[in-house]
Order: structure tokens, then C-alpha cells, then sequence
């Protein structure tokens, strides 16, 4: 397995491992199938261009697209914005190692911390970012597609990092 950071001449591997996201999970993010099919091709290529602060990393397992992590990057935050595996890739170290190389960079630009929102619902990706280090804070919010009781934000501190 490989995880490349995406650029903007990647934009339709983006758009594609995407929207197989939200259709396979449409709870676990904050933007619907609809939205994002409805997005333009010059949409598409800016997200994976980075210039509006997003980072998005995809893991290739036997040639295909096996996961997705991005990253939003603000002045004063660090935003883990989207986590997703293929179900046939699941349990296998995919998640993990997505993960790693997104706090790997964050290191390296000099970040502190990272962020995430995590559905409720979402057992599995609340155990794995359990795993590797981040703590549940007190704040629940409602995202415009979660059906379920809110979303969970969790932290990551750099000195909580305990990569294996």
C-alpha cells in the first residue's frame, strides 16, 4: 500500500473516492452525496489543489483507491475533515496508516494540534482515533446530513503521539 498526497492534476481520484465515501457513509460527513456530485469540475480541481486550505492524502492498495484522510488547515487550526476506508479494506491498518501520515505532516509544519469531528454512531473511527491519541472534548455538533444524536469533536496533541 502507498498514500499520496493529492494535487489538483488528481482531482477526479479525489471526486471519485469521495462520493463512494458519502454514498457508503452519508452520516459520517458534513456535506451530503447531493452537494458533492453537484460540485464543478473546477470545484473538484481547486479542493484537490490545496489552495483553499484542504490537504486530502489517498491510500492505493493493488492499484485502486482503498481510503481517504483530509486535512483543513486554517491560521489557528489544524482540521481532520475527512476519514474513510473501502468496507473490503476495513480492519486492516489502512485507517491507522492515513492517519500517521497526516500527523507525520502536521509535525512538520510545525502544528501542535489537530481536530476532528467524529459521528456518535461511529464506534469503529472513534476507537481508532482513540488509538492514536485523540481525547473526546466536551463540545457536540450538529451537522447538516447526521441523522443520529451529533457529532463528537476529539484533539490531538503532539505530545500524546504514539505511532507503532
Amino acid at each position: 500500500m502507498n498514500i499520496e498526497e493529492i494535487n489538483e492534476s488528481q482531482w477526479e481520484s479525489l471526486k471519485s473516492i469521495r462520493l463512494e465515501s458519502l454514498v457508503d457513509s452519508p452520516d459520517a460527513f458534513g456535506i451530503s452525496y447531493e452537494k458533492a456530485k453537484g460540485l464543478t469540475t473546477e470545484a473538484w480541481k481547486l479542493l484537490a489543489s490545496g489552495k483553499l486550505g484542504h490537504k486530502f492524502y489517498i491510500a492505493y492498495g493493488n492499484g485502486s483507491a482503498v481510503g481517504l484522510v483530509g486535512v483543513l488547515n486554517t491560521k489557528d487550526e489544524h482540521e481532520l475533515v475527512s476519514m474513510w476506508v473501502k468496507p473490503a479494506a476495513r480492519r486492516q491498518g489502512v485507517g491507522k496508516k492515513l492517519i500517521k501520515v497526516l500527523l507525520e505532516q502536521a509535525i512538520a509544519e510545525g502544528h501542535t494540534s489537530i481536530k476532528l469531528k467524529v459521528s456518535s454512531k461511529n464506534r469503529h473511527a472513534y476507537a481508532l482515533y482513540t488509538e492514536v491519541g485523540f481525547v473526546e472534548t466536551e463540545h457536540k455538533i450538529e451537522l447538516e446530513s447526521n441523522n443520529d444524536e451529533g457529532m463528537i469533536e476529539m484533539v490531538w496533541h503532539h505530545k500524546m503521539l504514539l505511532l507503532s
